[in-house]
């Protein structure tokens, strides 16, 4: 009985051994075992908070393989442009994901004992992704130029898309009005804001007002943002006509913001042009790379 016992044990090990052991992928000259695809993935699920790794879970499954093979390709250039994280990086990114769990040291090696995985392995995993990212951001910055124009143009449509209005649109309601009437209401409206910054008591009844508070050109009509991007603050202007009826706007307030630097306008072309100019130089990686994937 005990010599069956053992056999069953010898077996169900070499078994499992040969199934960690198995070739997911091959990369270049690495090969990567279901061994390295269970500790990627572990790794990744222990960095993550546990009222976020069930959603997490379901994208890194999907992806988890095509991750690694990306990741393996950046090494590749990461080690022949002899890029690499340092320890005091991956110590910040280990501190940084402990806080985010609220765990002390020893809360957190019990927390990597329950993925089935140590401290030294969970760093290795946190140097690849912070090389990874590294090489990524010299890409970036090796292939997007930025020039001088660029940046004031890039300062100057932040400010004005982050320009906010103050106005009140008053609109004469068509209602039983013929349109001439509708038209010399507006009027008569467009002079009481004008000359008393009221509506004349005899129109009242026929005035829908709409405050506009704080809104940047994104958030109003077009055809406001044109009438009050010809206007200087306390213009009354108008009346002008759309399918709704006549309208007059009592243009109040602009709230210019503070331009940004010079510094944050290039690293936001940066950041808008990175995901684009990545996927580019991955797909470049990708057809000159050897990769074969086994069942």
């Amino acid at each position: 009985m005990t010599r069956i016992l053992l056999l069953i044990i010898v077996s169900f090990n070499y078994v499992f051994a040969g199934d960690v052991d198995k070739v997911v992928v091959v990369v270049n000259d690495e090969a990567i075992t279901q061994y390295d695809v269970n500790e990627f993935m572990q790794a990744a699920l222990a960095s993550i908070p546990d009222d976020k790794r069930d959603f997490a879970a379901k994208d890194l499954k999907k992806q988890h393989i095509s991750m690694m093979v990306d990741q393996a390709l950046i090494l590749d250039v990461a080690k022949n442009k002899h890029i690499s994280a340092t320890d005091e990086m991956v110590n910040n990114v280990l501190s940084k994901i402990q806080s985010s769990m609220t765990m002390d040291d020893n809360a957190f090696l019990h927390h990597l004992e329950e993925f089935n995985i140590s401290m030294d392995q969970f760093k290795a995993h946190i140097e690849k992704n912070i090389t990874t990212s590294l090489v990524q951001e010299a890409v970036v910055r090796d292939t997007i130029k930025i020039s001088s124009k660029m940046i004031a143009h890039h300062i100057e449509a932040d400010q004005l898309a982050k320009t906010q209005y103050v106005f009140n649109d008053y609109r004469i309601s068509k209602g039983q009005l013929s349109s001439q009437q509708q038209k010399d209401h507006a009027n008569r409206l467009y002079q009481g804001i004008k000359e008393q910054t009221k509506i004349p008591d005899a129109i009242k009844s026929f005035v829908v007002r709409t405050p506009f508070v704080d809104v940047a050109k994104d958030a109003m009509p077009d055809i406001f943002y044109k009438k009050l991007a010809d206007a200087k603050p306390k213009a009354v202007i108008g009346p002008f006509k759309l399918d709704n009826g006549y309208h007059v706007i009592w243009y109040r307030e602009k709230k210019i913001p503070t331009p940004m630097t010079e510094n944050q306008a290039g690293n936001s072309i940066l950041s808008q042009k990175a995901g684009a100019a990545i996927n580019k130089w991955m797909k470049n990686l990708h057809e000159a790379a050897y990769i074969q994937f086994f069942s």
